[in-house]
């Protein structure tokens, strides 16, 4: 079967003719044999434009369109953009860093009873991260040191936390340790 492109309207449109023509006791074959097209093509288009309506693609196509003008424009004046394109995740190293371990250390290691419970337990592991550990990207200092050893008037100490002195529901768990 030759290859055909179709814009989104006629896709919008063929799929409104399959809707008519297996409301009418068609069969799937039928209606691609009709339309020109592959079952497989059919199942794609479905699940893109499946629940679209006409003047929504026309919208949709609209926005493409600007999106693709405002691009062309930035390219133009050689301006950076101020986000990080999807995908990319290397462009945000740091944080990227941090979401792993904090997943690893912490979120995928704990069950939580109440939101107290969690307060605690972040509060414990945050203060652990920022004055206790190390970190490499810091000559091996903690984060709380290095703060320190930049400005002067900044103390390298934990300050205790609301969180630490709250009764927790579950009994299991003792606060502030």
């Amino acid at each position: 079967m030759k290859r055909k492109y179709h814009t989104a309207e006629q896709i919008v449109n063929k799929l409104r003719q399959a809707d008519a023509c297996l409301a009418s006791g068609g069969t799937l074959e039928q209606v691609c044999k009709q339309l020109g097209i592959s079952d497989a093509t059919y199942y794609n288009w479905r699940r893109q434009y499946g629940q679209m309506k006409l003047n929504q693609v026309k919208h949709l196509k609209g926005l493409q369109k600007e999106n693709a003008q405002l691009k062309k424009l930035v390219a133009d004046k050689e301006v950076g953009t101020l986000y990080i394109e999807p995908g990319s995740p290397w462009g945000k190293g740091y944080i990227e860093s941090f979401h792993g371990r904090l997943r690893d250390e912490f979120l995928n290691r704990e069950l939580f009873y109440s939101v107290k419970e969690a307060k605690v337990l972040a509060e414990n592991w945050r203060l652990d991260y920022n004055h206790h550990r190390p970190h490499s990207s810091l000559d091996y200092m903690t984060p709380a040191a290095f703060a320190a050893s930049c400005i002067p008037s900044v103390s390298a100490a934990p300050r205790p936390q609301e969180y630490t002195r709250d009764i927790v529901d579950n009994p299991l768990i003792v606060c502030g340790t």
